[in-house]
């Protein structure tokens, strides 16, 4: 049964994630707690009880953080289910096993081997685009170990994905009863359920058809998960 801290890391960012949001390829602090975060959702854990971590989040990016803590807070008891409901859905009962990294759940970024890392190659006297990596002289590459490694962002590290798909990654799970909200993506389903009795509560609605995160609780923390919009 994998850890908390093991979750968490499967939702470190790729390596090669834009400059601005680098603090999302590890464990970065905010308000009190030790959060990881792929954009897609976080886990946050209480500072005092969690590895030493020096990544601090940008300033301009607290607030979301301190208004899913309030919500979180005031959310009742009896406003909290568990996950069964939603891992018990036909789209997650048929798996295959993820295409980008093999199976194995995690990739390494190495130097292209075709254009040698350069992202273009010569024929003749002139140079081409790079098929093999679209121009940026890095490929990603399966691997098991999970040692300068990061999590499969199509399967998040588990190996496995499910068959009903759309645009190659999504698989748009329902919230019972909650027709505001166009779902929650299956991966995030799967990952959050192995968190330590974890609960999930209804979004708060903020259109017809549009809705804020969903709010998840475990044993020694909390997290939020984005929906996913039509």
């Amino acid at each position: 049964m994998p850890t908390v801290l093991d979750l968490m890391r499967r939702l470190h960012c790729s390596p090669d994630t834009p400059s601005a949001r680098q603090f999302l390829c590890a464990n970065f602090r905010a308000q009190g707690f030790v959060i990881a975060s792929d954009g897609g959702a976080m886990i946050a854990i209480p500072e005092e009880t969690a590895p030493t971590c020096d990544i601090a989040l940008p300033s301009n990016k607290h607030s979301f953080i301190e208004s899913q803590r309030t919500q979180f807070v005031a959310t009742p008891n009896d406003r909290w289910h568990p996950f069964d409901v939603l891992l018990s859905h036909p789209k997650l009962q048929s798996l295959e096993s993820c295409k980008l990294c093999k199976g194995k759940g995690w990739l390494v970024i190495r130097k292209c081997k075709k254009c040698k890392g350069q992202g273009e190659l010569k024929r003749g006297k002139r140079f081409h685009p790079c098929s093999k990596c679209e121009e940026t002289g890095t490929v990603y590459c399966p691997t098991s170990c999970t040692d300068d490694a990061h999590a499969c962002d199509i399967c998040q590290g588990d190996g496995q994905k499910p068959k009903k798909v759309y645009h190659g990654r999504y698989c748009n799970i329902p919230l019972p009863g909650i027709d505001y909200c166009h779902g929650i993506d299956g991966k995030y389903v799967r990952l959050f359920a192995q968190l330590p009795n974890a609960r999930w509560s209804a979004p708060q609605r903020l259109s017809e058809t549009d809705c804020g995160a969903i709010l998840v609780r475990f044993d020694s923390g909390w997290g939020a998960i984005m929906p996913l919009r039509g």
